[in-house]
């Protein structure tokens, strides 16, 4: 029977005990993992919304983990699972990087939370909350997750990120919606060459190339006809650029641009 180990990281405040990680624990266990729980000591005080001070909370936390999992010998478990929570998964990522484990991991965060200590009503779009958003979660591993999540300031269409907010946000029978506190009219259109080929036969986009700004073009002009929910267009579209049945004919017809 191979061996494997499962090791709970915890969050700040969110220790082991709580839920999510303790009953993710006592299934792992019921799977025949042994389980190892880290649990920190004391974290610098006024974390929330300070890089400087979490940056230094990450590099407190990796450091206890370390004296905890010093001991193991991760050569003998074919199957390793982190679980973690918050803070914990960066601290586990790190981890798993410095000592080039391959790791299943369960990510327990509250990513509406970060996104919204980014957002301003004020702002016309979520570009702002977006980068912000993008900078936090990749300030501990840029040269590797800004691949997956890049920043808006370097001029990317974020096509990943804006769909995943688009999924996040609305809620239809395509988009689940499960956040309930960002609105989706200041949501951006997640663009593809599709999209861009599609908006571009529709007259919608003037650009050359499928960027940053052709994003914020295409949301205006689909604003224009649904201020209160401008990618709502996005699904039924793409789909002119990805069935196999339209995806060579052109669009049957021109929308003209006068409002909804």
């Amino acid at each position: 029977m191979k061996k494997k180990i499962a090791v709970l990281f915890p969050g700040i405040g969110y220790t082991c005990d709580k839920p999510l990680l303790y009953y993710t624990g006592k299934l792992a266990v019921a799977r025949g993992y042994k389980l190892v729980k880290v649990e920190y000591g004391n974290f610098p005080s006024g974390i929330k919304e300070n890089k400087e001070k979490m940056e230094e909370a990450f590099r407190c936390g990796l450091e206890q983990a370390e004296k905890i999992l010093q001991d193991i010998c991760w050569e003998e478990y074919e199957d390793i699972l982190f679980v973690s929570k918050s803070i914990g998964t960066v601290i586990s990522s790190a981890f798993a990087r410095r000592h080039q484990l391959s790791a299943k991991n369960i990510l327990f965060t509250p990513l509406q939370q970060t996104f919204l200590s980014h957002y301003s009503d004020t702002d016309e779009t979520l570009l702002p909350a977006l980068t912000g958003f993008s900078h936090e979660l990749c300030c501990f591993f840029p040269e590797h997750a800004s691949y997956l999540l890049p920043s808006p300031e370097k001029g990317s269409a974020c096509k990943r990120a804006n769909l995943m907010l688009r999924w996040l946000v609305r809620t239809d029978a395509v988009d689940p919606g499960c956040w309930d506190r960002v609105p989706k009219r200041k949501l951006l259109v997640p663009l593809d060459t599709h999209m861009f080929r599609i908006a571009k036969e529709l007259e919608l986009c003037s650009r050359s190339s499928a960027n940053l700004n052709a994003v914020l073009e295409i949301t205006r002009a689909f604003a224009a006809f649904a201020p209160e929910d401008p990618v709502k267009y996005d699904f039924a579209l793409t789909r002119f650029g990805i069935h196999p049945v339209v995806n060579k004919k052109k669009l049957p017809v021109k929308l003209e641009k006068k409002g909804a």
